[in-house]
């Protein structure tokens, strides 16, 4: 067994039989527990019938926020697929995998400030990278989300675009394979959220949470590194105010009219904690100091905090109306919010923006239900706004950047501790006290003055779906279509008008012009000087689909249909895909407790608008040098990526295979086993866009190979339980349109910028979201005690760690094949809820990352600048490493050390009332 194998045991068997152990403490519990209705401490007031697994067979009064008011249901049946958690699935494809979450069960668990994002990964084989939720071998920016059908992933670059707090949700439904044509998904899972409803009875609800945390973190110093500032933010304090209703409003034109609406204000301390140093010379033999491991000697020259208070303001209003066949609802969504970004190598008004963000989504659904026909209409806009702006006037002025601290009084300055920040990096003179070398040998530039780079980006998304299903005897037809256009306005520029650094007496401006007019002079060109550019990109989608399902019996149904899927990225590129997907399950208990199921599926991916950034042409810079009076310009026009004639859009292709078995509101059982393919890839190619591996030998590969199995308790049970694991294998050569260490790639990494040479074959190998075994488990619980009602939950988490890689540079150029360094350790996690509730009032505690793990979630992967390929080679091999002319390459001291780390241990202490 290797050393990361061994890991991922070791987590799991600790993670594993824990919380198995608290089930079975849970169930002792439970017998010894008189029955009683259900006592969540957000269902006060509500009546409702006992739902212990226990308590199978006896008469249950249906719990769905749709159905107050109306006539009891009898015990559920899994017949018609309609309580959880049925393995039956009527109103979608045989062979579809959904995970379900309603808010109760949630509201059971660690998720005091959580939102959408925060529990969607509650499914076996979900994972997160630096785009988001993980799962089927995609990255984050690959899942899609949505609310009731209406799109909230981000249309720039994807991932998820809107805030939604777990006390707006209704349900969370998460499909992880074998989606159907009907389904409007890219390459990754999909996540959709239904809101909450108003129902024959008024119901409102204050919740008030208040939230510290341990200090976060902060990356090691490699051997011989010197630093000038190290900064953080401050250790987690927060409030958060949630505040929701829902209730009956009128009868109107013979239907009833219903109304929810939320609030959920957030602040949150997001100062920066920064701290500067200089190197000594203590014992004056012009070197540096160093302690016994070799690092170098740092000595504090200030320590200072730079404060900030961030804010964030989800809202939901939604207005229903329902009389027989038809519902309809209008529905808004939204939230602003402002988040303090900091510069740690600058002064203080050049450190400090503010990002604040403006979206939301208003979306109207009609619904009409008759005996053999459904009808949905769904017409929806997303709208976000992202501004970037100083944080301090005089943070608006131009950024002056120096190759060294500044001295005392030359302008522009700042507080106080900036000019202890100048006094103390000042060499020279009587206070000097390290004369024989440099106090502070700053790599890089210290900025002051301005903030620099600024910029305003404005997204919208109007979209509109319809679809139709119709059941005729043993078929159910199911067509639709969906449209959208997104146009995207982004604008950027230097605050101040330009950015100046130095380089010893050479000062280098850069700044924005436009070429061919103007009062200025750019190389010898007529041009203006302009303080932002803007420019407008777009996209346009089109799909429709046309599927039936087939059952000659009651428990077998086949389905068969197809999706044609258009992508349009303004007059450059237009990817056009047909989608043929097939699947079939078996119930052999019947009454729909069972379902043995196989699939196949085509899967396409759309473009995403901030593609355009890179295809169309930029504005025009000048960088202007002067260091004698007599300046001399540079100037860059904007240009953009030519595209391919035969350039198509990603796909991978899905077969699969499962089992579940289960009873309602009792308990789901399920395994599955498939196989996804990439088909192709878009990615820039040697310069233009099209079929990665279009003028090379090598193709983009991504192979993901998975087996999961899943636990699923019923959500309104006692005993809420929920377990999943699984293995997995992910390789291949294209790491998708993001990587840990390019970054938000698009697919326009360097990866095929390399063609043929050795490290293009070492692309090769373990993808960056290989983590071969993930675990998690749910436990949620509820009970009297003295007078009490009680609840509680836990939530755990395991997983492989992620495969390191020795780069060359900071791109996708690799020494030995990928992920021959070995693993990072494993990851643990886990997070405790503790809630008692009297009359109306309840109090809580919620505690994550219990155990406080600290563990690294990214290393630096820069192995060399300037080391050659080794092609098929063993990390044995890198001893050997030369240069193209034969000499030691040199190497990265920092190779290895952690980026970045889970967050620290955080407690939140809660009051809720119901109103």
């Amino acid at each position: 067994m290797s050393r990361s194998c061994a890991w991922d045991a070791r987590a799991i068997a600790v993670v594993a039989p824990a919380s198995l152990g608290l089930v079975a403490l849970v169930g002792l519990a439970e017998l010894a527990v008189a029955d009683t209705p259900p006592t969540s401490p957000f269902d006060r007031g509500k009546p409702k019938a006992a739902t212990s697994p226990f308590d199978r067979g006896k008469p249950k009064a249906a719990t769905s926020p749709f159905d107050r008011g109306k006539p009891k249901a009898g015990p559920p049946s899994c017949a018609t697929a309609a309580a959880l958690p049925c393995p039956r699935r009527d109103l979608d494809a045989p062979a579809m995998v959904v995970h379900t979450s309603t808010r109760g069960h949630l509201e059971r668990l660690p998720h005091a400030d959580a939102d959408l994002a925060a529990v969607a990964g509650a499914a076996a084989g979900l994972g997160r990278d630096d785009g988001g939720l993980t799962g089927a071998g995609a990255t984050g920016l690959d899942t899609t989300w949505s609310v009731e059908g209406a799109p909230i992933d981000d249309p720039r670059t994807g991932g998820l675009g809107l805030t939604v707090p777990v006390g707006f949700l209704e349900q969370v439904a998460i499909t992880t394979a074998g989606a159907g044509a009907a389904r409007d998904l890219g390459v990754g899972p999909a996540v959709d959220a239904t809101l909450r409803t108003g129902g024959a009875h008024h119901a409102a609800r204050a919740r008030l949470w208040l939230g510290a945390g341990r200090d976060p973190t902060v990356r090691a110093r490699a051997p011989g590194e010197y630093t000038l500032a190290r900064g953080r933010y401050a250790s987690y304090r927060a409030a958060v105010l949630e505040v929701t209703a829902d209730g009956p409003v009128a009868t109107v034109a013979g239907g009833a009219l219903w109304y929810a609406v939320g609030l959920a204000p957030r602040l949150a301390d997001q100062a920066l904690v920064r701290d500067v140093f200089r190197l000594v010379d203590r014992d004056g033999d012009a070197a540096y100091d160093r302690d016994l491991r070799g690092h170098l000697t740092h000595e504090r020259i200030v320590s200072h905090r730079r404060d900030a208070v961030g804010y964030a303001v989800p809202l939901l209003a939604r207005l229903g109306w329902r009389r027989g066949a038809h519902q309809v609802t209008a529905n808004l969504l939204g939230e602003a919010d402002r988040t303090a970004l900091w510069l740690v190598g600058a002064e203080t008004d050049a450190a400090g923006t503010w990002r604040e963000r403006y979206r939301g989504t208003g979306f109207a659904t009609w619904r009409g239900r008759w005996d053999a026909t459904a009808v949905t209409a769904t017409a929806s806009w997303y709208r976000s706004r992202e501004v970037i702006a100083a944080q301090t006037a005089a943070g608006a002025g131009p950024a002056i950047g120096r190759d060294a601290v500044p001295p005392l009084g030359l302008s522009p300055t700042g507080d106080a501790a900036d000019d202890q920040v100048r006094a103390g990096c000042t060499d020279g003179g009587a206070a000097d006290p390290a004369p024989l070398v440099t106090n502070c040998p700053q790599a890089g530039f210290y900025w002051t003055g301005g903030v620099g780079a600024i910029g305003e980006v404005t997204v919208d998304r109007p979209r509109l779906a319809v679809d139709l299903v119709h059941t005729a005897g043993e078929h159910r037809l199911a067509m639709g279509a969906v449209g959208d256009d997104v146009r995207a306005v982004l604008v950027r520029g230097w605050s101040g008008g330009y950015r100046r650094r130095w380089l010893g007496m050479v000062a280098v401006d850069e700044r924005l012009v436009e070429l061919g007019d103007g009062p200025e002079t750019c190389d010898g060109v007529p041009c203006r000087f302009i303080d932002e550019a803007s420019r407008t990109l777009r996209t346009r989608g089109l799909a429709a689909y046309l599927a039936d399902t087939w059952r000659p019996a009651a428990e077998v149904a086949v389905e068969y249909g197809v999706r044609w899927q258009s992508s349009q990225l303004g007059s450059a590129l237009t990817t056009r895909d047909w989608l043929p997907r097939v699947s079939a399950a078996w119930d052999p208990v019947g009454g729909g407790r069972s379902r043995v199921f196989v699939g196949w599926g085509r899967y396409a991916a759309a473009l995403p608008v901030g593609l355009g950034e890179r295809v169309f042409a930029g504005p025009a810079s000048l960088t202007r040098f002067d260091a004698t009076g007599v300046p001399a310009d540079r100037v860059v026009e904007g240009t953009g990526i030519p595209v391919a004639d035969d350039a198509r859009g990603t796909r991978v292709d899905e077969v699969l295979a499962g089992a579940e078995v289960g009873l309602a509101d009792v308990v789901r059982l399920g395994v599955l086993a498939r196989s996804r393919h990439l088909g192709r890839a878009l990615e820039d190619d040697r310069g233009y866009l099209g079929a990665a591996g279009r003028t090379g030998p090598v193709a983009a590969r991504r192979e993901f190979t998975e087996v999961a199995a899943w636990l699923d308790g019923a959500p309104t049970s006692k005993l809420g339980l929920r377990l999943g694991y699984a293995w997995s294998r992910l390789r291949g050569n294209w790491p998708g349109p993001i990587d840990p260490v390019e970054g938000t790639t698009l697919g326009l990494s360097t990866l095929f910028d390399y063609g043929a040479d050795p490290a293009m074959t070492n692309a090769l190998g373990a993808l960056p979201n290989d983590e071969p075994h993930r675990f998690f488990a749910e436990v949620a619980v509820r009970g009297r005690w003295r007078g009490l009602a009680l609840d509680g939950g836990v939530r755990a988490t395991a997983s492989s760690g992620r495969p390191r890689s020795a780069r060359v540079g900071g791109d996708q150029a690799f020494l030995i094949p990928r992920g021959a360094m070995g693993r990072l350790p494993s990851q643990t996690r886990a997070s405790l809820h503790l809630g008692a509730r009297r009359g109306r009032l309840t109090v809580g505690l919620d505690v994550y990352n219990l155990f406080d793990r600290r563990g690294a979630l990214a290393i630096d992967e820069r192995y060399s600048d300037d080391g050659e390929a080794i092609a098929g080679g063993a990390a044995g091999d890198l001893v050997w490493l030369k240069t193209a002319t034969g000499l030691a390459a040199s190497r990265n001291r920092g190779y290895g050390a952690p980026l970045r780390f889970q967050a620290p241990l955080t407690a939140l202490v809660g009051v809720a009332v119901e109103l």
